[in-house]
């Protein structure tokens, strides 16, 4: 699992799809989870989709996809428990 850098700077990056995948991991209605989890993904692809057109890639860029990708296994993992 990606370790996120909790530097100064770090709420202000990852705040979109970190605040929405928060929602969905907290989101205790059976009935609003499949909306949060589709919410939550639909932020990190589109910040994929941000970092993948920055260049130079940096280390900051590299650690935030990794936390995305670890973010998204898990929302996956949260929609079939909810199948369940």
């Amino acid at each position: 699992m990606a370790k996120v850098d909790r530097g100064v700077d770090t709420p202000f990056k990852f705040a979109d799809w970190a605040k929405l995948y928060q929602s969905a991991l907290l989101e205790t209605n059976r009935s609003r989870l499949p909306q949060k989890i589709l919410d939550a993904e639909t932020a990190m692809f589109q910040r994929k989709l941000q970092l993948s057109r920055g260049v130079p890639v940096n280390r900051d860029a590299e650690g935030e996809r990794a936390a995305i990708n670890d973010a998204l296994l898990y929302l996956v993992i949260l929609r079939e428990e909810l199948q369940h």
